[in-house]
């Protein structure tokens, strides 16, 4: 879908959290192969500071196969996956390693921007619906009750 989407040219909008917790809306364009200059995805002093060796340890991790690009030019789905995987099970405060809670903090102030990207991506997809659907191989059905599905072809 993010592919699809990306095919549209899509103009999209991420939050940037600096060094000093302060957001920063950065405007940017997706297009084709959906890899991203990490400049218009987060503060770049912030993720060298906090992200850049989360990010090196889940492409080198193979528990972890959503994330496989380089995070200085990610694949969009690699970097919403990133900010998006936040434990379930250990909260700040029972985390030992210093850097383990800076990591988790430090995704927690871009996955608000992840779920907007989420939230945009779906908008573009919406609208432009037969577009996004013919170039994944996909045909949009319905079923009895009115419903709206996708059915992706391999």
């Amino acid at each position: 879908m993010i592919e699809a989407v990306c095919s549209l040219g899509a103009d999209l909008v991420a939050t940037h959290v600096d060094l000093d917790g302060n957001e920063i809306d950065h405007n940017f364009r997706v297009e084709g192969s959906a890899l991203v200059d990490a400049m218009h995805l987060w503060d770049d002093n912030f993720y060298v500071t906090h992200l850049a060796d989360g990010w090196a340890q889940d492409v080198n991790d193979s528990n972890i196969p959503w994330v496989s690009s380089p995070g200085t030019r990610p694949h969009l789905a690699d970097w919403l996956a990133f900010c998006l995987d936040l434990p379930q099970t250990e909260t700040r405060r029972n985390v030992r390693h210093y850097s383990r809670r800076v990591l988790i903090d430090a995704k927690k102030a871009y996955a608000g921007s992840a779920l907007g990207i989420v939230t945009q991506i779906a908008d573009v997809f919406n609208s432009n619906i037969i577009q996004c659907t013919e170039s994944v191989g996909t045909r949009m059905m319905h079923d009895d009750k009115g419903h709206f599905y996708l059915l992706v072809s391999k």
